[in-house]
């Protein structure tokens, strides 16, 4: 028995007690309503983010130039310095531009 209980009457053991029960209740019950509303906006907003990356992808597939800054640094390499050229690539705002034959 704690300090605190001493010289308390049974009485005020049992309220004590039941204090701490419903403060766990509740301390459960606001994070089941976080969780559920933290899932409820995710489940609003993650459809539209999908929307966004998939319409930013399909741009980037129809500018040619950006096929080249997104593509994997193998496929960069091999268009930068082509056997034929040997010529390092032109770089503008960290962008490989293609160069036109």
């Amino acid at each position: 028995m704690s300090i605190e209980h001493v010289g308390l009457t049974r009485m005020e053991r049992r309220m004590l007690r039941q204090n701490r029960h419903m403060r766990k209740m509740l301390a459960i019950l606001y994070l089941s309503i976080a969780i559920v509303l933290i899932s409820g906006l995710l489940w609003f907003v993650y459809p539209q983010v999908q929307d966004i990356r998939s319409s930013a992808q399909a741009w980037r597939q129809a500018v040619p130039e950006y096929q080249a800054a997104f593509a994997p640094y193998s496929e960069v390499r091999k268009q930068a310095i082509s056997p034929v050229t040997l010529r390092p690539p032109d770089w503008r705002n960290g962008i490989p531009v293609p160069s036109n034959p």
